[in-house]
């Protein structure tokens, strides 16, 4: 009887001693997510250095940050908006709101 077949379990008990490493569980992809050094947050900083470079705004939905819009254009899942503190920075340091905009005028 092979490792596949009924009563074989011997590779899925190996699969499943898989060290965390290589399955990381949700909190600790959060708290890697979270730092201050992810790729995600230099993506950001270039996108948003990009947009003031070109004089544009960044992508609204009802007058706030598309974070699905921008995390797009930047490569990675809008999760990291939620939860790298340095990207939030970011993206409240870039945005002003149309009503900011149109009181300076």
């Amino acid at each position: 009887m092979g490792p596949c077949e009924k009563g074989g379990n011997l590779l899925l008990t190996i699969a499943l001693k898989q060290p965390s490493e290589a399955n990381p569980t949700r909190a600790e992809v959060t708290a890697a997510r979270a730092e201050a050094g992810h790729p995600a947050a230099e993506a950001l900083r270039r996108y948003l250095g990009d947009l003031q470079a070109n004089g544009e705004q960044i992508p609204l939905r009802t007058s706030k940050p598309n974070k699905v819009a921008i995390a797009r254009a930047c490569g990675f899942a809008r999760d990291v908006l939620y939860d790298n503190v340095c990207a939030i920075e970011q993206i409240n340091t870039h945005f002003t709101s149309p009503a900011d905009i149109r009181a300076s005028q």
